[in-house]
């Protein structure tokens, strides 16, 4: 078992979860719209709201498929009352091509909700077109 994160927190039991699919949760905590842009820096933004009302999710991990391998890249740690969440990918920046990602939800009672809700974005060159000089 792992220690606990904090003074008063739950000890977290990842080690021992189990996946639940789409809306299966004990919780009913839901991904209810989830969208992705780009930033200034040209890297991907994904947002999404959590409707969690009875506060049961303890992280919200995102999870991205890129040319056939899917891998969670980062995790958001889930807070009472907020319901916006937004995530920079840093990872799969760089690479040109097709990336899908999907919002994992960890809950306090160590189950695992994958939500049927994704979004894609492709990046088609390396080098921003802004960035070339032309004479």
């Amino acid at each position: 078992e792992l220690p606990a994160v904090g003074a008063g927190s739950p000890t977290p039991r990842l080690l021992d979860a189990q996946l639940v699919s789409g809306d299966a949760s004990p919780s009913l905590t839901k991904i209810r719209r989830i969208s992705i842009g780009r930033n200034s820096l040209g890297e991907a933004i994904l947002r999404w709201t959590l409707d969690d009302r009875t506060n049961a999710t303890e992280t919200c991990i995102v999870v991205a498929t890129f040319n056939g391998v899917t891998a969670p890249l980062g995790a958001v740690a889930a807070r009472p009352g907020v319901s916006q969440y937004e995530f920079a990918d840093r990872v799969l920046n760089a690479y040109v091509g097709k990336k899908t990602y999907r919002i994992v939800s960890v809950y306090y009672d160590g189950t695992v909700s994958m939500g049927d809700k994704h979004v894609s974005i492709t990046k088609n060159a390396s080098i921003s077109l802004g960035a070339l000089k032309w004479e």
